[in-house]
């Protein structure tokens, strides 16, 4: 989650009340070909060579909302806080975003979560014994989905 930390950083450094963590949505990349639900034909996001570089190295972010919201490209997709998608630059449209509720979308893997659970034993949060057995109990999936966290597979 290392480029989830750079642009929460920089969220922070720009509008410092607009990051909070009931305001991320989490996506498991592994769950679909296309993490954030792009259309293929409704927009041209779906085939832009230079949007999809700027969304991979993190000088542009994924927002959702429950109204339409500016951005470089927007579209509607699954629900999530709202249907409505926007993908632009953060130092650009954190202001806007922040007044029409929009949250940040972060895309994670299985791994990012079992290194939040490493990370948790470490911190002294939990302890590897009990995430062993919450997971022979509940599942990795529920385990994940506890957390508010997706889980592929």
């Amino acid at each position: 989650m290392r480029l989830t930390r750079t642009v929460l950083k920089m969220v922070k450094e720009i509008a410092p009340d607009f990051v909070a963590s009931d305001r991320l949505i989490y996506v498991n990349t592994g769950d679909l070909e296309n993490p954030y639900g792009i259309p293929d034909t409704d927009c041209p996001l779906a085939t832009s060579k230079e949007a999809k570089e700027k969304l991979a190295s993190g000088e542009w972010v994924v927002m959702n909302a429950p109204r339409p919201i500016a951005g470089d490209y927007f579209w509607k997709g699954e629900f999530r806080h709202g249907i409505f998608y926007a993908a632009g630059s953060i130092e650009e449209l954190a202001t806007d975003w922040r007044d029409d509720h929009a949250w940040l979308v972060v895309p994670m893997t299985n791994m990012h979560f079992l290194r939040y659970m490493v990370q948790k034993t470490r911190d002294g949060i939990t302890s590897l014994d009990t995430i062993k057995e919450a997971i022979s109990h509940m599942g990795i999936k529920n385990l994940a989905a506890f957390y508010n966290l997706p889980w592929k597979g």
